[in-house]
């Protein structure tokens, strides 16, 4: 299905979900193992961006204050899948960085007392991070939460090792871009045909 209706050519842009056999259940999910990305990055066609997101709370220390917020990990391209519109800074390049973190314009105002807060630092985990972008507030009907996204290449070594190693764990949404004219179901016939081929007796997407 289509999501947000809010970006840019948002009728390409779907949550790949599973279909996953436990005993003698089956279970359909939204969320998707972290090894997803890279299979379908590689073996399907039509797809013009993907990108992991995995919605998290966390501390995040702006000077001696600390704020507990709704946080996202993204891989670089989610600016390219969901395409946010930006105060202030490029967001072609704004993940690309593992100490880059992009903030929303309410959360620029609330750290920093202003929107353009490029090259300002923030905390978290004891790893300072630089804003590299302020993007428009997400509207308050969205099914995510985006005030504060960071780069998954500067929090991965906070993954436990099932994350990142086990296909069968289920912890991160995965969406793509489809190319304009390419249908569809032609994508998910390609993304059930990868899945079933790396990892025989799942049931696809």
């Amino acid at each position: 299905r289509t999501f947000h209706r809010q970006f840019k050519d948002y009728e390409q842009i779907f949550r790949l979900g599973g279909n996953y056999q436990q005993g003698d259940s089956r279970i359909a999910s939204a969320a998707t193992t972290f090894l997803l990305h890279p299979l379908i990055e590689e073996k399907v066609s039509g797809i013009e961006s993907i990108s992991r997101l995995d919605p998290n709370s966390e501390t995040i220390k702006i000077y001696d204050k600390e704020y507990v917020e709704d946080v996202v990990y993204a891989d670089s391209t989610f600016l390219d899948v969901f395409s946010f519109p930006v105060v202030h800074g490029d967001a072609a390049s704004a993940l690309d960085e593992p100490s880059n973190v992009v903030i929303d314009r309410q959360t620029s105002i609330k750290f920093f007392g202003g929107v353009d807060a490029i090259g300002k630092s923030l905390v978290m985990k004891e790893k300072t991070f630089t804003v590299s972008a302020v993007v428009e507030d997400m509207p308050d009907n969205s099914h995510f939460t985006a005030r504060i996204i960071f780069p998954i290449s500067g929090i991965k070594q906070w993954y436990p090792e099932w994350v990142t190693t086990n296909i069968t764990g289920r912890s991160v949404f995965t969406y793509i871009k489809i190319n304009k004219n390419v249908q569809s179901s032609e994508v998910e016939k390609q993304c059930n045909s990868a899945i079933k081929s790396a990892w025989p007796g799942e049931v696809g997407v």
